[in-house]
């Protein structure tokens, strides 16, 4: 993007492999929870997806968010599930703050050549994430690291292969440590989601031993900078949700006739796809901001992000309601797309800490930003 919503040439191209990519797969129909391993593989390696903000000297793209940003769209727009929020969006951007560390490069080597796929366990036992306080303790022995505590509704939490542990022990500063998920002492329990295509999981850590990483700024600025990156991602997956969906509406209400005159024809139904346009555009427009906000440090990058979390959620759930009821009965059936992209839309509004974190990250921003302009 050479200038804000402007894309590249490069950029086009990669949307469009992309598109071609995911047309080619079939999403999820709900009967199997997960992304499927070797449709991973293929885009993490042969596409070069899970590396895009990897360094090329570490086998990366050398990339930036914007251009996961736009494979995270068309994944949404398609409901093609993969790991790449959690993996690229929590993981690589943990792990690129621990630069000069040679365990976290060896773990960027791995996730860019498709060789692993990653997550991080941020919130508590109820999924309540903070920043500023680590779910997890850890402890020192014999100049080993161990973990012990619980962390919930973890994204793939039960099917990754490196795990990033946020933490504290013994009044020291947080810190950041690699765990091997095969690790001796680490329970991994899936739970049942909404959306099947993304599982969570809820890790206990008993004594699991563990790598601390050493960052090159503070672990609590590490762990935002990840949950801002994963939440714009998340936004962008939602907007392509919505596009979807409504792409799929307007089809429909072209095409469906009643009392010999299609649907899309009578006024009640042109409204409510006018009012889903408004929302479709409102979450890009977020979402595209959030992308150039977190790339070039500008224009207070943990609003933006917040932001395009909040509205491109309250838009994919509205547009997916709405396409629901543009298709009538047909749309409340199981053999319909619409109830897999709701559920998805409905889903991912809870994830990193949801609304409610969001919501309540935009109210402290702009208070305080007011509180600035009035002194």
């Amino acid at each position: 993007m050479s200038t804000e919503f402007e894309w590249s040439e490069e950029q086009r191209t990669l949307r469009g492999v992309v598109t071609d990519f995911c047309r080619r797969r079939t999403a999820s129909t709900g009967d199997q929870a997960g992304f499927d391993r070797d449709t991973w593989t293929q885009l993490a390696a042969g596409l070069s997806v899970a590396g895009l903000t990897v360094d090329e000297e570490l086998g990366g793209a050398g990339a930036s968010l914007l251009e996961a940003g736009i494979v995270a769209e068309e994944l949404g727009r398609t409901l093609l599930r993969t790991p790449l929020v959690p993996t690229v969006g929590l993981a690589v951007t943990a792990l690129a703050h621990c630069g000069q560390d040679s365990d976290a490069r060896d773990a960027l080597t791995r996730i860019a050549a498709g060789e692993a796929v990653a997550t991080a366990a941020l919130a508590d036992e109820q999924g309540i994430l903070d920043p500023s306080k680590p779910p997890l303790a850890a402890r020192e022995e014999d100049g080993v690291w161990y973990v012990d505590g619980v962390s919930g509704y973890v994204l793939e939490g039960g099917r990754a292969d490196l795990v990033l542990v946020h933490a504290t022990g013994g009044g020291a500063e947080p810190m950041l440590l690699l765990v091997d998920a095969g690790a001796s002492g680490l329970t991994r329990d899936e739970v049942v989601a909404l959306d099947h295509g993304r599982t969570q999981a809820r890790l206990a850590f008993d004594g699991v031993p563990a790598t601390r990483l050493v960052a090159d700024r503070p672990v609590a600025e590490v762990v935002r900078a990840a949950v801002d990156a994963a939440a714009t991602l998340l936004a962008l997956e939602q907007t392509g949700i919505a596009q979807a969906m409504l792409d799929l509406s307007v089809a429909h209400a072209s095409t469906r006739m009643q009392f010999g005159r299609a649907i899309g024809s009578f006024q009640a139904v042109k409204h409510r796809i006018a009012d889903m346009y408004v929302e479709v555009e409102h979450a890009r427009s977020a979402a595209y901001h959030a992308l150039w906000a977190l790339v070039h440090g500008a224009d207070d990058p943990a609003l933006a992000s917040s932001l395009a979390f909040a509205t491109a959620s309250e838009a994919a759930r509205k547009v997916t309601r709405g396409t629901v009821q543009v298709h009538g009965g047909i749309g409340f059936t199981w053999e319909h797309a619409a109830h897999r992209y709701l559920k998805a839309a409905q889903a991912n509004s809870t994830l990193l800490g949801g609304d409610r974190l969001h919501s309540r990250r935009l109210a402290e921003l702009v208070l305080a930003k007011g509180a600035e302009v009035g002194a």
